[in-house]
């Protein structure tokens, strides 16, 4: 991914929004579902658990949807493809 890419990627609107049910396996469908139309999406975090780190949160939602974090920041973080 280009650099131009990302940074159009992290200024943009989120493909995805986290809301109070957490992450369930919609929501993982959903991203996966984005991650086969976008090469990277931006996934906004509305809603975290006390006990939940941001950087845990998009470390499970990569392993789950076999991508990769290219960035996190603040409550958002970007997910890229895996090249297969």
């Amino acid at each position: 991914m280009r650099r131009k890419d990302l940074g159009r990627i992290i200024h943009g609107h989120p493909h995805v929004i986290v809301g109070k049910q957490y992450i369930t396996d919609a929501l993982l469908e959903e991203v996966k579902r984005q991650l086969e139309v976008h090469n990277a999406i931006k996934v906004k975090f509305n809603y975290l658990p006390e006990e939940v780190r941001i950087s845990d949160a998009a470390n499970y939602l990569a392993e789950k949807s076999k991508s990769r974090i290219r960035d996190v920041r603040g409550k958002t973080c970007v997910l890229e493809r895996l090249k297969s």
